[in-house]
């Protein structure tokens, strides 16, 4: 049967507003086990939504991918040193955005392009980039920071990354043009910034703290067009220096940077947040706003005189040998980032893992609670609260990885930890204590 005229022009019409090709969504793990998997799939436009954990993996991007994790705190990409953690090559360097994540154990063993946290390098003669971004993220544990390679025409914006602990180079723009504002640059081996080959299509450094780093905090080139404005350069090895010929140390104009101990919350533990007393707030270009709406401090993460920084502090005495270790950072909602060990027990014995409020008054006991006559030397350094059973090995050690709930209440209330081992004849009670663990969480 013939449809009317004014049928045919509805369904016409509701053909053309449906959103063919629109952009997706891909889930992980949800939809797919693995990012490179959710890379593989995706399309130009399509977003690969990373939710927390840590994903044991190398990727390379595609161009009009974006990558974004569930944020750098608790989102973890670990190269396992087995070349480049994220790469971005030839021609997929024209538009890609990567934002959210904590980047690490890039391969470690030599200062050429397969040590990089992110690796962008474009094709020899023409890449142009669009819309370039990578935002956001922590970049650790690398042979260098990011690495910008043969990118011809356009601009990479970086911005509010931490790049912490890096072997060689924090921010490499070999052959690129970019825009470098508010991130954190600390504890890179030979420089902060360093662009050695020069020729790039011009780099804005902006609002910036470059500090602690080894033999530069910033190295131009004099082939390269550099604008360096409200940064704080502090403690490198030589804080500006720009090679041309034999090189030599400068400073920039005009004169709106700053050289002052930026006062990080933890240097050694490169928790680089800022600590209260810090002169590095409303410092940046006046032009710029932190998420308040307020003038942009320096660095990558606004000043927060409520932040809450997580810890694990052993305390207390063992006995019989055993031994409580912890690793990693237990930050709110984080999977996968805090290690709790056992080494010591008796083989294959049952071991339990005590847990509760510091100071919680379980059943009317304080702590460390000595056991005296029988268990000799043993403490309860832990309020028993919770009890989990799990046993030991042949070898006598335990080891495991747990989550931190996603719960903000949690955030800055100090929780104690012990291990404790059935060891029959050790002594009366029948039982050993390993040291105490303190875990607070951050936010």
């Amino acid at each position: 049967m013939l449809r009317s005229r004014s049928s045919l022009a509805a369904v016409a019409f509701s053909l053309a507003a449906l959103p063919l090709g629109a952009a997706a969504t891909l889930d992980v793990p949800a939809q797919y086990p693995t990012i490179q998997a959710a890379i593989d799939a995706a399309s130009s436009g399509d977003t690969v939504q990373v939710a927390s954990g840590v994903y044991v993996e190398t990727l390379t991007l595609k161009a009009g991918v974006a990558l974004k994790g569930a944020g750098w705190k608790t989102t973890v990409v670990d190269g396992d040193q087995q070349g480049n953690v994220i790469s971005v090559t030839n021609a997929n360097v024209s538009s890609f955005s990567i934002e959210g994540f904590t980047i690490r154990n890039s391969d470690q063993s030599g200062s050429g392009f397969s040590n990089n946290g992110i690796f962008v390098n474009g094709a020899a003669c023409c890449s142009v980039v669009s819309n370039a971004t990578i935002r956001e993220c922590r970049i650790e544990h690398c042979g260098r920071g990011i690495c910008i390679k043969n990118v011809h025409g356009g601009t990479i914006t970086i911005e509010r990354n931490q790049i912490v602990d890096i072997l060689y180079v924090g921010v490499d723009p070999y052959l690129g043009a970019t825009v470098i504002r508010n991130n954190t640059i600390v504890g890179c081996g030979t420089a902060g910034y360093y662009d050695h080959s020069g020729g790039g299509g011009g780099n804005l450094l902006e609002n910036n703290i470059i500090a602690f780093n080894g033999t530069y905090g910033v190295r131009t080139h004099a082939q390269t067009p550099m604008t360096v404005r409200y940064n704080d350069v502090y403690g490198n090895g030589t804080n500006y220096f720009q090679s041309s010929g034999a090189g030599s140390s400068w400073n920039p104009s005009p004169g709106t940077n700053v050289s002052i101990d930026p006062t990080l919350v933890d240097l050694s533990g490169f928790d680089v947040h800022l600590a209260p007393g810090t002169a590095m707030i409303d410092l940046g270009n006046p032009a710029t706003q932190d998420p308040d709406g307020t003038v942009a401090d320096l660095g990558a993460l606004p000043y927060d005189g409520a932040y809450v920084p997580p810890s694990l502090t052993p305390f207390g005495a063992a006995c019989g040998g055993l031994a409580f270790v912890a690793s990693g950072t237990p930050w709110v909602g984080s999977v996968g980032l805090v290690e709790l060990a056992l080494s010591g027990a008796p083989p294959s014995a049952p071991v339990f893992l005590l847990a509760g409020p510091s100071g919680f008054p379980w059943g009317g006991l304080s702590f460390p609670y000595a056991f005296g006559p029988d268990a000799p030397g043993c403490f309860l350094n832990a309020p028993p609260v919770l009890v989990f059973g799990l046993a030991a090995d042949a070898s006598g050690a335990l080891s495991f990885v747990t989550a931190i709930p996603a719960d903000p209440t949690l955030v800055g209330i100090p929780i104690d930890l012990q291990w404790a081992a059935s060891s029959p004849g050790a002594n009366p009670i029948a039982y050993l204590f390993s040291n105490g663990m303190r875990l607070v969480v951050g936010d």
